[in-house]
């Protein structure tokens, strides 16, 4: 398993039959190991000099997975209910997978990316509500290290015509909607 703070590596040792001489002493390990981890050993002695060796593979990664939201472009506008995020993510220790929602919409479960090790690149679909949205790719990796790449999008609604109760043939048409007034010749037929 990975850790993302310092680890401290403690040995107990006890005695079956002879007394301990000593016992390794605490193993502080708080910088990034390498991605397959540290070994720490430690060795306990016993009165007659025999030695217990025990080790423990530490894995830490402290840094942060790099993320970046790549299209769309920031500010763009849409009339769909939903967007498609390139993003791309990198963990150069554990690994990272990308998430990605929009925080405006907390009960739509968010869009969750296959994990890829290191660098990747990642699609995955966001609802947006109408207006202003900011939605986010959010890069976890396997020690529990988070960034955020936050994407502003405004969605412009979309307006339901429907609802004419009478439409004269020919002639002139006229509605509102959201403050939105639509005019024009209806020239159709009926079925």
């Amino acid at each position: 398993n990975w850790n993302n703070t310092d680890v401290t590596v403690t040995f107990t040792c006890q005695e079956t039959f002879r007394q301990v001489q000593s016992c390794p002493a605490p193993v502080i390990v708080n910088t990034d190991t390498p991605r397959m981890g540290r070994v720490v050993t430690g060795a306990a002695f016993d009165t007659a000099g025999n030695a217990t060796n025990r080790s423990v593979t530490v894995r830490l990664d402290k840094a942060p997975p790099v993320v970046a939201i790549t299209s769309p472009p920031q500010h763009d506008v849409f009339n769909t209910s939903y967007i498609s995020l390139d993003v791309t993510a990198s963990d150069a220790l554990s690994g990272a997978t990308v998430m990605c929602d929009n925080p405006a919409l907390p009960n739509i479960a968010p869009a969750e990316a296959p994990y890829k090790y290191q660098e990747a690149s990642y699609s995955c679909n966001v609802f947006l509500q109408d207006g202003q949205n900011k939605v986010r790719a959010i890069a976890t990796d396997n020690a529990g290290n988070q960034s955020i790449a936050v994407l502003d999008a405004k969605r412009e609604g979309i307006i339901n015509c429907s609802g004419f109760e009478t439409i004269s043939m020919g002639g002139p048409v006229s509605f509102a909607a959201r403050g939105l007034t639509v005019a024009g010749y209806y020239r159709g037929h009926y079925p």
